[in-house]
Protein backbone atom coordinates (compact mmCIF):
# COMPACT_ATOMS: atom_id res chain seq x y z
CA UNK A 1 0.00 0.00 0.00
CA UNK A 2 1.48 3.36 -0.90
CA UNK A 3 2.32 5.87 1.79
CA UNK A 4 -0.29 9.10 2.05
CA UNK A 5 1.32 12.33 0.07
CA UNK A 6 2.22 14.72 2.72
CA UNK A 7 0.46 17.73 0.67
CA UNK A 8 2.83 20.06 3.50
CA UNK A 9 6.28 18.40 2.87
CA UNK A 10 5.24 18.90 -1.18
CA UNK A 11 4.81 22.64 -0.53
CA UNK A 12 8.03 23.06 1.71
CA UNK A 13 9.64 21.34 -0.86
CA UNK A 14 8.07 23.64 -3.77
CA UNK A 15 8.69 27.06 -2.06
CA UNK A 16 12.31 25.68 -1.03
CA UNK A 17 12.96 25.02 -4.80
CA UNK A 18 11.59 28.30 -5.63
CA UNK A 19 13.81 30.45 -3.08
CA UNK A 20 17.25 28.45 -4.58
CA UNK A 21 16.06 29.31 -8.05
CA UNK A 22 15.23 33.08 -7.18
CA UNK A 23 18.46 33.57 -5.39
CA UNK A 24 20.81 32.04 -8.20
CA UNK A 25 19.00 33.77 -10.38
CA UNK A 26 20.99 37.30 -11.46
CA UNK A 27 19.85 40.41 -10.81
CA UNK A 28 18.89 42.30 -13.51
CA UNK A 29 18.54 46.44 -14.46
CA UNK A 30 15.90 46.90 -16.65
CA UNK A 31 16.25 50.29 -18.98
CA UNK A 32 14.91 51.38 -22.39
CA UNK A 33 15.84 53.97 -24.65
CA UNK A 34 12.97 55.29 -26.98
CA UNK A 35 14.11 56.52 -30.31
CA UNK A 36 10.38 56.97 -31.99
CA UNK A 37 12.11 59.34 -34.36
CA UNK A 38 14.02 56.97 -36.61
CA UNK A 39 11.62 55.22 -38.86
CA UNK A 40 12.93 51.26 -38.60
CA UNK A 41 15.03 49.16 -36.92
CA UNK A 42 17.08 46.75 -39.73
CA UNK A 43 18.23 44.86 -36.63
CA UNK A 44 16.11 42.56 -34.08
CA UNK A 45 16.56 40.50 -31.59
CA UNK A 46 19.04 40.55 -28.67
CA UNK A 47 22.38 41.97 -29.12
CA UNK A 48 24.96 40.65 -25.99
CA UNK A 49 27.74 42.43 -24.81
CA UNK A 50 30.87 41.77 -22.84
CA UNK A 51 30.76 42.50 -18.74
CA UNK A 52 34.56 43.85 -19.05
CA UNK A 53 32.25 46.26 -22.11
CA UNK A 54 32.32 46.31 -25.72
CA UNK A 55 29.79 47.48 -28.25
CA UNK A 56 26.49 47.06 -29.73
CA UNK A 57 25.66 47.92 -33.46
CA UNK A 58 22.18 49.13 -34.71
CA UNK A 59 21.19 48.91 -38.15
CA UNK A 60 18.03 51.85 -39.09
CA UNK A 61 16.48 53.58 -41.52
CA UNK A 62 14.46 56.31 -42.09
CA UNK A 63 11.74 56.20 -45.26
CA UNK A 64 11.94 59.81 -45.92
CA UNK A 65 15.53 60.63 -44.93
CA UNK A 66 16.34 61.67 -41.54
CA UNK A 67 18.88 64.71 -39.65
CA UNK A 68 22.39 65.05 -40.38
CA UNK A 69 24.70 62.10 -38.19
CA UNK A 70 25.77 65.11 -36.05
CA UNK A 71 21.93 65.95 -35.47
CA UNK A 72 20.81 62.41 -34.95
CA UNK A 73 23.32 62.12 -32.33
CA UNK A 74 22.38 64.71 -30.31
CA UNK A 75 18.89 63.32 -30.35
CA UNK A 76 20.26 59.75 -29.29
CA UNK A 77 22.45 60.98 -26.62
CA UNK A 78 18.87 62.94 -25.00
CA UNK A 79 17.10 59.81 -24.99
CA UNK A 80 20.08 57.20 -23.07
CA UNK A 81 19.80 60.03 -20.71
CA UNK A 82 16.27 59.98 -20.53
CA UNK A 83 16.36 56.42 -20.44
CA UNK A 84 18.80 56.52 -17.29
CA UNK A 85 21.66 55.56 -19.68
CA UNK A 86 24.45 57.92 -19.13
CA UNK A 87 26.52 56.27 -17.26
CA UNK A 88 26.20 52.34 -18.88
CA UNK A 89 27.04 54.10 -22.50
CA UNK A 90 30.43 55.71 -22.90
CA UNK A 91 29.72 56.58 -26.53
CA UNK A 92 27.18 56.72 -29.35
CA UNK A 93 28.17 56.78 -32.62
CA UNK A 94 26.18 57.63 -35.85
CA UNK A 95 27.19 57.05 -39.47
CA UNK A 96 24.77 57.26 -42.74
CA UNK A 97 25.60 54.18 -44.74
CA UNK A 98 23.34 55.32 -47.39
CA UNK A 99 22.17 58.90 -48.06
CA UNK A 100 20.53 59.76 -44.81
CA UNK A 101 18.09 56.77 -45.14
CA UNK A 102 20.20 53.92 -43.59
CA UNK A 103 22.77 54.01 -41.44
CA UNK A 104 24.34 52.27 -38.26
CA UNK A 105 24.07 53.19 -34.56
CA UNK A 106 27.17 51.98 -32.46
CA UNK A 107 26.75 52.13 -28.76
CA UNK A 108 29.91 51.56 -26.37
CA UNK A 109 28.99 50.04 -22.74
CA UNK A 110 31.37 50.91 -19.82
CA UNK A 111 32.75 47.53 -18.05
CA UNK A 112 29.78 46.23 -15.43
CA UNK A 113 29.98 46.12 -12.43
CA UNK A 114 26.61 46.78 -11.04
CA UNK A 115 24.11 43.79 -12.07
CA UNK A 116 23.13 42.10 -15.21
CA UNK A 117 21.72 44.61 -17.40
CA UNK A 118 18.72 44.43 -19.77
CA UNK A 119 18.51 47.73 -22.25
CA UNK A 120 15.35 47.69 -24.72
CA UNK A 121 16.53 50.58 -27.21
CA UNK A 122 13.19 50.84 -29.44
CA UNK A 123 12.53 52.82 -32.99
CA UNK A 124 8.80 53.63 -34.35
CA UNK A 125 9.21 50.20 -35.62
CA UNK A 126 11.43 47.83 -34.18
CA UNK A 127 13.49 46.92 -31.56
CA UNK A 128 16.43 45.66 -29.77
CA UNK A 129 17.54 43.84 -26.35
CA UNK A 130 20.99 44.99 -25.58
CA UNK A 131 21.95 42.60 -22.65
CA UNK A 132 25.32 42.66 -20.46
CA UNK A 133 26.22 40.08 -17.65
CA UNK A 134 27.65 41.44 -14.47
CA UNK A 135 31.96 40.96 -14.78
CA UNK A 136 32.86 38.44 -11.91
CA UNK A 137 35.76 39.15 -9.12
CA UNK A 138 39.05 37.82 -10.58
CA UNK A 139 40.81 35.29 -8.90
CA UNK A 140 43.91 36.11 -6.46
CA UNK A 141 45.98 34.74 -4.16
CA UNK A 142 45.77 34.54 -0.59
CA UNK A 143 49.74 34.19 1.10
CA UNK A 144 50.52 34.67 4.75
CA UNK A 145 52.95 37.18 5.73
CA UNK A 146 53.96 36.71 9.18
CA UNK A 147 55.24 35.37 11.47
CA UNK A 148 57.80 33.12 9.59
CA UNK A 149 56.33 29.94 10.59
CA UNK A 150 52.89 28.41 10.72
CA UNK A 151 52.92 28.27 14.36
CA UNK A 152 51.84 30.55 16.60
CA UNK A 153 51.92 31.39 20.52
CA UNK A 154 47.93 32.14 21.91
CA UNK A 155 47.11 36.01 20.74
CA UNK A 156 49.83 36.14 18.44
CA UNK A 157 48.72 38.38 15.36
CA UNK A 158 48.97 36.52 11.58
CA UNK A 159 49.06 38.75 8.85
CA UNK A 160 47.59 37.62 5.59
CA UNK A 161 48.07 38.97 2.08
CA UNK A 162 45.49 38.65 -0.89
CA UNK A 163 47.42 39.57 -4.24
CA UNK A 164 45.07 41.54 -5.82
CA UNK A 165 41.30 42.85 -5.64
CA UNK A 166 38.58 44.35 -8.04
CA UNK A 167 37.23 48.23 -6.81
CA UNK A 168 33.88 46.69 -7.32
CA UNK A 169 33.93 43.46 -4.93
CA UNK A 170 34.31 42.75 -1.32
CA UNK A 171 36.89 40.67 -0.12
CA UNK A 172 36.70 38.36 3.07
CA UNK A 173 39.55 36.10 5.18
CA UNK A 174 37.36 33.13 6.42
CA UNK A 175 38.84 30.36 9.12
CA UNK A 176 37.47 27.06 9.20
CA UNK A 177 38.49 25.03 12.36
CA UNK A 178 36.72 21.36 12.46
CA UNK A 179 33.84 21.66 10.62
CA UNK A 180 32.91 25.13 11.12
CA UNK A 181 33.89 27.85 9.20
CA UNK A 182 33.44 31.80 10.06
CA UNK A 183 34.73 34.63 7.95
CA UNK A 184 35.52 38.59 8.74
CA UNK A 185 33.55 41.23 8.16
CA UNK A 186 34.10 42.74 4.46
CA UNK A 187 36.42 44.25 2.93
CA UNK A 188 36.02 46.56 -0.03
CA UNK A 189 38.39 46.33 -3.07
CA UNK A 190 40.41 48.99 -3.88
CA UNK A 191 42.52 47.74 -6.95
CA UNK A 192 45.31 47.28 -5.15
CA UNK A 193 46.29 43.71 -3.07
CA UNK A 194 44.60 43.64 0.53
CA UNK A 195 45.83 42.77 4.22
CA UNK A 196 43.62 41.13 6.65
CA UNK A 197 44.67 39.47 10.35
CA UNK A 198 43.60 37.66 12.90
CA UNK A 199 45.11 35.79 16.08
CA UNK A 200 43.59 32.00 16.37
CA UNK A 201 44.73 28.88 15.17
CA UNK A 202 42.67 27.42 11.75
CA UNK A 203 42.46 26.78 7.86
CA UNK A 204 42.67 30.37 6.47
CA UNK A 205 41.09 31.03 3.02
CA UNK A 206 39.35 33.99 1.30
CA UNK A 207 36.31 34.94 -0.69
CA UNK A 208 34.71 37.64 -2.81
CA UNK A 209 30.90 38.06 -2.76
CA UNK A 210 30.35 39.35 -6.01
CA UNK A 211 28.26 38.69 -8.18
CA UNK A 212 28.79 35.71 -6.25
CA UNK A 213 31.10 34.07 -3.76
CA UNK A 214 33.96 33.55 -5.81
CA UNK A 215 37.14 31.55 -3.97
CA UNK A 216 40.41 32.60 -4.12
CA UNK A 217 43.34 30.74 -4.56
CA UNK A 218 45.64 29.50 -1.91
CA UNK A 219 45.05 27.94 1.99
CA UNK A 220 47.02 28.34 4.97
CA UNK A 221 46.99 26.40 7.76
CA UNK A 222 48.44 27.95 11.01
CA UNK A 223 48.63 25.91 14.43
CA UNK A 224 49.18 26.60 17.90
CA UNK A 225 52.28 25.83 19.24
CA UNK A 226 52.76 23.05 21.96
CA UNK A 227 51.69 24.05 25.85
CA UNK A 228 54.39 25.16 27.22
CA UNK A 229 54.61 24.09 30.54
CA UNK A 230 53.15 23.34 34.29
CA UNK A 231 52.00 25.82 36.90
CA UNK A 232 51.05 23.77 40.26
CA UNK A 233 51.35 24.37 43.68
CA UNK A 234 47.78 26.34 43.47
CA UNK A 235 45.88 26.34 47.22
CA UNK A 236 43.27 27.97 46.37
CA UNK A 237 41.91 29.05 43.02
CA UNK A 238 42.13 33.03 43.49
CA UNK A 239 44.83 35.57 44.82
CA UNK A 240 44.50 39.03 45.77
CA UNK A 241 47.75 41.04 45.49
CA UNK A 242 48.10 44.65 46.90
CA UNK A 243 45.91 46.86 45.10
CA UNK A 244 48.89 49.70 44.66
CA UNK A 245 50.30 47.05 42.77
CA UNK A 246 53.10 44.09 43.20
CA UNK A 247 54.99 41.07 41.99
CA UNK A 248 53.95 37.61 42.81
CA UNK A 249 55.73 34.32 41.72
CA UNK A 250 53.87 31.21 40.45
CA UNK A 251 55.50 28.27 40.88
CA UNK A 252 56.28 26.45 37.40
CA UNK A 253 57.60 23.41 35.55
CA UNK A 254 58.54 23.57 32.49
CA UNK A 255 56.95 20.99 29.72
CA UNK A 256 60.39 18.65 28.66
CA UNK A 257 59.13 18.84 25.13
CA UNK A 258 58.96 22.72 25.61
CA UNK A 259 62.16 25.27 24.14
CA UNK A 260 63.33 26.92 26.78
CA UNK A 261 64.13 30.01 23.97
CA UNK A 262 60.79 29.55 22.59
CA UNK A 263 59.34 29.81 26.07
CA UNK A 264 61.32 32.82 26.74
CA UNK A 265 60.43 34.65 23.74
CA UNK A 266 56.75 33.99 23.93
CA UNK A 267 56.45 35.46 27.60
CA UNK A 268 58.58 38.36 26.15
CA UNK A 269 55.93 38.67 23.25
CA UNK A 270 53.19 38.82 25.97
CA UNK A 271 54.73 41.48 28.15
CA UNK A 272 55.22 43.81 25.14
CA UNK A 273 51.98 43.69 23.86
CA UNK A 274 51.98 40.71 21.14
CA UNK A 275 49.16 39.08 22.21
CA UNK A 276 45.85 39.36 22.22
CA UNK A 277 45.43 37.58 24.62
CA UNK A 278 47.31 38.96 27.53
CA UNK A 279 47.35 42.92 28.70
CA UNK A 280 50.74 44.11 28.80
CA UNK A 281 50.62 46.40 31.41
CA UNK A 282 51.43 43.28 33.40
CA UNK A 283 54.41 41.79 32.96
CA UNK A 284 55.34 38.34 32.58
CA UNK A 285 58.88 36.29 32.62
CA UNK A 286 60.86 33.25 33.28
CA UNK A 287 62.65 32.92 36.42
CA UNK A 288 64.21 30.26 38.88
CA UNK A 289 61.67 29.46 41.05
CA UNK A 290 58.93 29.54 37.82
CA UNK A 291 57.04 32.55 36.20
CA UNK A 292 56.67 36.13 37.45
CA UNK A 293 54.50 38.53 37.55
CA UNK A 294 54.31 42.42 37.73
CA UNK A 295 51.60 44.74 37.61
CA UNK A 296 51.23 48.44 38.92
CA UNK A 297 47.50 49.56 40.14
CA UNK A 298 44.79 49.86 37.68
CA UNK A 299 43.96 53.53 37.31
CA UNK A 300 42.04 53.34 33.54
CA UNK A 301 38.85 52.62 33.01
CA UNK A 302 39.02 49.30 31.13
CA UNK A 303 39.74 45.91 32.38
CA UNK A 304 42.70 44.05 32.60
CA UNK A 305 42.48 40.42 30.88
CA UNK A 306 45.41 37.91 30.70
CA UNK A 307 45.50 34.83 29.68
CA UNK A 308 48.00 31.94 29.86
CA UNK A 309 47.78 28.34 28.40
CA UNK A 310 49.05 26.51 30.85
CA UNK A 311 49.03 22.09 29.97
CA UNK A 312 47.42 19.98 27.10
CA UNK A 313 43.88 19.63 29.55
CA UNK A 314 43.18 23.03 28.64
CA UNK A 315 44.21 24.88 32.38
CA UNK A 316 44.76 28.74 31.37
CA UNK A 317 46.30 30.53 34.37
CA UNK A 318 44.20 34.08 34.08
CA UNK A 319 44.83 37.36 35.59
CA UNK A 320 42.10 40.19 36.06
CA UNK A 321 42.05 43.75 37.97
CA UNK A 322 38.62 45.54 37.72
CA UNK A 323 38.31 48.71 36.24
CA UNK A 324 37.12 51.95 38.25
CA UNK A 325 38.46 53.60 41.29
CA UNK A 326 41.60 55.29 41.92
CA UNK A 327 43.71 52.14 42.66
CA UNK A 328 42.18 48.87 42.95
CA UNK A 329 42.21 45.31 44.18
CA UNK A 330 43.63 43.03 41.52
CA UNK A 331 43.25 39.24 41.29
CA UNK A 332 45.24 36.48 40.66
CA UNK A 333 43.52 33.19 39.73
CA UNK A 334 43.56 29.80 37.95
CA UNK A 335 40.81 28.48 35.77
CA UNK A 336 40.03 25.61 33.55
CA UNK A 337 38.89 26.08 29.89
CA UNK A 338 40.85 27.64 26.87
CA UNK A 339 39.79 30.66 24.84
Amino acid sequence: MNAPISYSNLFRSLLLSLVLLLSSAPLRAQYTVSLTGIDYFSTSGELPVAAAGGQAQVEFGFYSGGPTASVLRSTVLQAVEDGGCSEIFTDVAVQYTYGTYEGVLTFTLAVNNEGYREIAVTAASGSVTITQAVQASAVYTLTKVSPSTNTIYHGQTVTFRLSGSDTFASYQLCRTEGSVMTCSDPVEGTGSPLSFTDTRAGTYTAQSDYPSPVEMNGSVTVSYLPFYGYAHSFNTASYTLDADGGTMAVPFTKNAQASLTELTDILSAYSGGQSAEWDATVQISLGLSGLTLTWGPNLGAAIRNCTYFVNGSGDTLTFSAPAGGAILQQDYSIANGAI
